[in-house]
């Protein structure tokens, strides 16, 4: 065997440290956007069957966050947060369409005219990620109806010990995994400001606020008066429907900049021009008083001093918050160095190397985890570097041959290591982020002795295409066809 000097010494160590054995069996979670990528490019790499793949889905169908269930209506929401054990209720609506174009919406393998439409509806993005399924028979891996209940690392084992449960029977069980990746999302974890007062308010109001999760068409509030809280995608759509029904609409947000123009505006979205809603200033809290019944004197309390009555339904469109169901969410795991958390607030992310692979063991790796838009061309980039992460580093256990593992990840352990502002940060870098992970993955191919790419494949991708730049480009600065207003 040939000697190292100490800077390869080193190097091939800290590999060692990170991947301590060959991976072996492999865990996604969730059969979303993000799991079904994973589980394309799992099978690519998977042609000798080395790799022992499972995935567990919550619900009984793929399609994440994309999976239209028309069950939930007004009078079953009850508590606006109803974070069941069980729960696996998506965001979608009825009437839903993308906020981003249909062609940044498929990935470069399969292209779909169905999703060429401006702004193509959720059905339609719904049927394309399922003939992803049915394309490459990727239910073969999944068990369906199955909720992952706990993740947890072993150091003498060094395997994830996962512990799920049957939706159905309710049994319980745990199984060792060598890899976990967490495609779960965070549209799960709903995310409701702590005004002053709501404790009282949901008390005496039962039933009348819930998340925008909930919320399924505008004609379940006819005649009635509805405040929605927020500014984002969901509350501007939720606003548009409303305004089209013989209701009573009231949007509460804080003014958004428009960074190319540097001005303050309140929020603008195709309304019905003959009943636009009252844009208000945002919510700080409830002025409930002591009666039991409801009373003229109850008051929702905005920032600049207003107050409005109390409305029959208060939606709360307010996003939600980051969640990993393999690590720890705002404290550090005492089985990792003090600086290891992940989750610094609703909106910042760190030590997550190329926002995917877990810095201090990137056993754990994930997808997806931005808020600001569903970008599932991005997200294949993402699924492609963790892949093939997999695949070198079983080739380095066999060869202890540390360059192609290097090629894809090595000079990124130190990224993101203070935290950013993470949707944010992948939003402004969307064309060099996928061109960078591309680049990376075909140094690693060409430096692949080729006696090994049999053994230990790597699924290839070509960097964006200049269309998909182009259309990107438009996208981003709201030039026709994207201006929506």
């Amino acid at each position: 065997m040939t000697q190292l000097n100490n800077s390869e010494s080193n190097k091939s160590s800290l590999f060692l440290s990170k991947f301590p054995k060959k991976i072996q069996k492999v865990l996604v979670i969730g059969l979303g956007a993000g799991g079904i990528l994973s589980l394309r490019n799992l099978k690519k790499i998977n042609t000798n069957g080395y790799i022992n793949v499972k995935c567990f889905e919550l619900s009984k169908d793929c399609g994440g966050v994309w999976r239209y269930d028309d069950r939930v209506n007004l009078d079953n929401k009850d508590e606006f947060t109803d974070n069941t054990e069980f729960n696996c209720t998506t965001p979608m609506y009825d009437g839903l369409t993308t906020n981003v174009p249909g062609k940044i919406m498929t990935i470069n393998e399969v292209p779909d005219n169905k999703c060429d439409d401006i702004y193509p509806t959720r059905h339609v993005i719904w049927q394309y990620l399922n003939n992803l399924v049915e394309l490459d028979n990727l239910k073969e891996f999944v068990t369906f109806e199955t909720k992952v209940l706990q993740v947890t690392y072993l150091i003498d084992e060094k395997q994830w010990k996962v512990k799920s449960v049957d939706m159905v029977t309710r049994e319980e069980t745990e199984e060792l995994f060598d890899c976990v990746i967490d495609c779960s999302g965070f549209h799960n974890s709903n995310n409701i400001p702590n005004w002053a007062g709501i404790e009282d308010f949901k008390k005496k109001y039962p039933g009348r606020l819930f998340h925008s999760r909930y919320y399924r068409r505008a004609s379940e509030f006819r005649g009635k008066s509805v405040v929605v809280v927020g500014k984002g995608p969901s509350a501007m759509n939720i606003v548009q429907e409303l305004s089209y029904e013989p209701c009573t609409v009231t949007q509460s947000s804080r003014p958004f900049k428009i960074h190319k123009l540097g001005e303050k505006i309140v929020p603008q979205i195709p309304n019905n021009p003959d009943k636009p809603p009252t844009f208000v200033s945002p919510i700080v809290g409830f002025e409930i008083d002591s009666n039991t019944g409801e009373s003229n004197n109850d008051r929702i309390i905005l920032e600049d001093g207003t107050k409005l009555s109390i409305p029959d339904y208060l939606i709360a469109a307010t996003g939600y918050k980051f969640h990993f169901a393999a690590l720890p969410n705002n404290a550090s795991d005492l089985l990792q160095p003090s600086n290891s958390q992940v989750i610094v607030d609703n909106d910042t992310i760190k030590n997550i190397v190329l926002r995917t692979i877990y810095k201090f063991n990137p056993t754990f790796m994930t997808i997806g985890m931005t808020k600001m838009s569903s970008l599932i061309t991005l997200w294949d980039y993402q699924a492609h570097i963790i892949i093939n992460t997999i695949s070198m580093a079983n080739y380095f256990h066999e060869t202890r041959d540390y360059n192609p593992l290097f090629e894809l990840i090595g000079d990124s352990w130190m990224n993101n290591e203070e935290g950013d502002k993470f949707d944010r940060t992948i939003i402004n870098e969307r064309y060099s982020y996928p061109i960078d992970l591309s680049l990376r993955i075909n140094r690693a191919q060409i430096i692949l002795p080729e006696t090994y790419r049999t053994e230990f494949p790597i699924a290839l991708i070509d960097p964006p295409s200049n269309e998909w730049m182009e259309e990107m480009t438009r996208y981003s600065l709201g030039l026709p066809p994207y201006n929506r207003d």
